[in-house]
């Protein structure tokens, strides 16, 4: 496991394996965001100059599919847990995320919407889906 917040480590990850291509599945929303900037650059350094960033973001409209979900069938044991920590789902748009990484320092592979599949089942026997989003891209280092 890496800790992305210790800069040593991910220098010493990146002199051992050089450039990595990297995947995250809704973790942006998660980040605080006096942490997002150290967060973007130890991606930055692991991407180097051939990396490509492929991830998974929850949608703004997240939020509110969520409300409606817990409004329609309660909250899921999961989801209570992970809301009384006060992450808010969706709260990284598209754009922001892009911001938050350098929007100048990144090349847009490909990018559209998604939908991240949990293990909440919903009494029609179908898993819920949240809205999200997908983005691959290419580190252009300045």
């Amino acid at each position: 496991m890496l800790d992305l917040f210790d800069t040593a480590a991910v220098n010493a990850l990146h002199a051992r394996y050089g450039d990595v291509n990297l995947y995250m599945r809704t973790v942006l929303h998660q980040i605080e965001p006096e942490h997002r900037q150290a967060f973007a650059a130890s991606l930055r350094t692991l991407l180097g100059t051939t990396g490509v960033l492929a991830f998974v973001e929850l949608a703004i409209s997240a939020e509110q599919y969520l409300h409606d979900l817990v409004e329609r069938y309660g909250a899921p044991s999961g989801l209570t847990r992970i809301l009384s920590t006060g992450i808010r789902p969706g709260s990284v748009d598209r754009d922001q995320a892009l911001a938050l990484l350098g929007a100048d320092r990144f090349t847009v592979l490909a990018e559209g919407d998604a939908l991240v599949h949990t293990t909440f089942t919903l009494p029609d026997g179908e898993r819920a889906q949240v809205p999200a989003y997908f983005m691959a891209l290419r580190h252009n280092p300045a």
